[in-house]
């Protein structure tokens, strides 16, 4: 895993989608150890429990903190989208990650 984070390093180096999760967190050790650039961010979804929100801010202080806005600035929060999409998230429809994670 370190060679091919090496191997495949982009000029601007990567972006790290961190979640504070087991995954992220082993995936930004590995960059670390790989000694490669990156950037890593975590996005603040509104329904983050606040002892994850602690720990990344605590074990993980490089890591920028995002919250997401929508086109004019307007922080975009679950509790926004549940009536512009007139439905929580479920199993099947999960717009939110697509919103309030995967933009960038």
């Amino acid at each position: 895993a370190i060679k091919r984070l090496q191997t495949f390093e982009p000029p601007e180096g990567y972006y790290l989608c961190f979640s504070g999760g087991k995954d992220s967190v082993v995936i930004k050790a590995l960059a670390d150890m790989a000694a490669v650039k990156y950037d890593a961010h975590y996005n603040l979804t509104s329904v983050d429990p606040p002892e994850l929100v602690r720990f990344v801010k605590d074990k993980h202080p490089d890591v920028v903190v995002e919250i997401p806005r929508d086109k004019y600035g307007k922080h975009i929060t679950m509790w926004n989208l549940i009536p512009k999409k007139k439905m929580p998230p479920t199993r099947i429809a999960r717009y939110c990650c697509a919103v309030l994670k995967d933009s960038r």
